[in-house]
């Protein structure tokens, strides 16, 4: 657990950021710690009834919201750090306790993390506020159902893509020209 320059560790700390005109982001990371390499984390504790992947941490809105509030100027200070290195999930498996030695029953599993998110992602979700502010403020509530950790990115040709940029094993086709510029470039499919 990293330890302030207080000397207080950084549990449950309740952190502020204000991200946009009008809009204070605030959140509470479970705990904020360093690895073997001493490299900063924010590892949330999650009880799930199955292990998630790491498609789920590299997309996690709720992992950039924590890294964006740790690094804010004002909350680097006070927790001590220059920026986090690393986000992941510490998931605790909720199984009914098997009546056989060979089943598994309820464990915790390896502490999964992935690279810091990039600014594109910590700028996606400021957008995201953004927009959700100026619908706020113009009466419109509609349904925002939110990604499940068994996200069906798993099963996309385009998740390396879309999560780390990566075009490896992407085709790629140029739009015909037309009243597009045809400098359009879109991925079309995946190979393998």
């Amino acid at each position: 657990v990293l330890i302030d320059p207080q000397g207080q560790p950084v549990v449950e700390r309740r952190l502020q950021s204000r991200i946009a005109p009008g809009i204070i982001l605030s959140g509470t990371p479970d705990v904020l710690a360093t690895n073997e390499d001493f490299d900063v984390v924010v590892p949330d504790i999650k009880t799930p009834a199955q292990a998630s992947l790491p498609f789920f941490a590299s997309a996690s809105g709720q992992l950039t919201a924590y890294q964006l509030l740790a690094e804010d100027e004002s909350n680097k200070a006070l927790i001590g750090i220059d920026r986090i290195d690393r986000l992941g999930f510490f998931e605790g498996i909720k199984r009914k306790v098997p009546k056989s030695k060979k089943a598994t029953g309820p464990a915790w599993e390896k502490l999964l993390t992935v690279p810091r998110h990039s600014n594109n992602q910590v700028n996606d979700l400021i957008r995201k506020a953004t927009e959700l502010k100026r619908d706020r403020d113009r009466g419109y509530f509609p349904k925002r159902p939110r990604m499940a950790f068994n996200t069906p990115c798993a099963m996309c040709d385009y998740r390396n893509w879309c999560h780390y940029e990566d075009p490896t094993g992407l085709v790629w086709k140029q739009k015909k020209a037309s009243s597009e510029k045809a400098s359009n470039v879109i991925p079309t499919a995946a190979v393998g």
